[in-house]
């Protein structure tokens, strides 16, 4: 028995050296710069296999996320993974933006401090991937907000407060959020940027300021803004912070009715309403007056240049045109879209 084990060790070393040969031979034969007894050193001390568990471990492009039905309708260019433990977590990279900003430098789902590391890492990677370009003016601050008729849903006298306004989102703010503008008002164009108080969502809304501020420490909120958040209308925390945007280039709308014949010149149209909005954001539904029967007709904003919030203040905007939707009634087409 003693001597079939020490036969089948004999076989098994041979069988070791015999794989170490074709191994030599293969580095040789791809590394022929690296001299032999060098390229001997790198097999025994395994230095291959060690620079491929490497990278098996901390190589996340083919790795599947725990949260996966969270992050399945995300783009996946939007996606950063971060490993803790032994899970690998995917997130929208405006959510760890947020998370970062509230609740500072932490895993999301269980609050342990992040290393270094992993926090350089996903700030590079927020900073490659963002849309949102602009200077900011201050840190988060927290707000309390209520929807504008303190409605359970939408409904059509809050559609015809959005005709009215035309769409654009402006804030009567607390007397402290006032005084912060003017500290900077130098007369370029400043907004607000808002977020819910809920990290897994990184939609964002984008508001000017009133002229006045508000009497109440509660802010009104209105449904461009919800829609533009994706917040049900019983949601009352917020974010606020005050940025400045870059001046923008060009911006694509989606008409939620058929404006084929609502209109004589629809850019010229476009032109001299939008110039009244001073800032536009992704996802803004703005209402311009047709020059024909004077309807009012509702746009959606699905793609901004060069960032997701602009300065439309004194310049030339191109402007293009996704595929309308085929509703005829503008306050139909937007519950419809609102509902959708």
């Amino acid at each position: 028995m003693t001597e079939l084990f020490n036969l089948r060790k004999l076989q098994h070393h041979k069988y070791l050296l015999h794989k170490n040969k074709e191994k030599l031979n293969y580095y040789s034969s791809v590394l022929p710069e690296y001299e032999l007894i060098l390229l001997k050193k790198i097999i025994n001390f395994r230095v291959i296999e060690r620079i491929q568990y490497f990278f098996r471990k901390y190589k996340f492009s083919d790795k599947l996320c725990t949260n996966l039905h969270e992050i399945i309708d995300i783009n996946p260019n939007d996606i950063i993974k971060v490993r803790i433990d032994n899970d690998i977590f995917g997130y929208h990279y405006l959510t760890l933006d947020v998370h970062f900003n509230i609740d500072g430098y932490c895993d999301i789902k269980t609050k342990t401090s992040l290393d270094a590391y992993t926090i350089r890492r996903i700030i590079k990677c927020i900073k490659r991937k963002s849309k949102y370009k602009y200077t900011s003016l201050s840190n988060y601050n927290r707000i309390n907000g209520y929807y504008e008729s303190n409605n359970i849903d939408f409904d059509l006298s809050d559609i015809l407060n959005l005709f009215e306004s035309r769409g654009i989102n402006k804030l009567k703010v607390t007397n402290d959020m006032y005084e912060e503008w003017l500290q900077n008002d130098d007369g370029d164009v400043y907004a607000l940027e808002l977020i819910t108080n809920d990290s897994m969502n990184f939609n964002r809304s984008y508001a000017i300021f009133d002229d006045s501020p508000s009497m109440e420490d509660d802010i009104k909120l209105s449904l461009n803004i919800f829609a533009q958040l994706k917040a049900k209308t019983n949601t009352n925390n917020f974010y606020y912070k005050l940025i400045k945007p870059l001046k923008g280039k060009r911006i694509k709308l989606k008409c939620l009715v058929n404006p084929s014949e609502l209109f004589n010149d629809i850019k010229k149209q476009l032109t001299l309403d939008i110039e009244k909005h001073k800032i536009l954001s992704l996802n803004q539904i703005i209402c311009v007056e047709s020059d024909k029967s004077h309807e009012i007709i509702p746009f959606v904003i699905t793609e901004i240049f060069p960032s997701n919030v602009i300065d439309v203040t004194n310049i030339d905007l191109e402007i293009d045109f996704d595929e309308c939707l085929q509703y005829d009634d503008p306050v139909s087409a937007v519950l419809m879209y609102l509902h959708n």
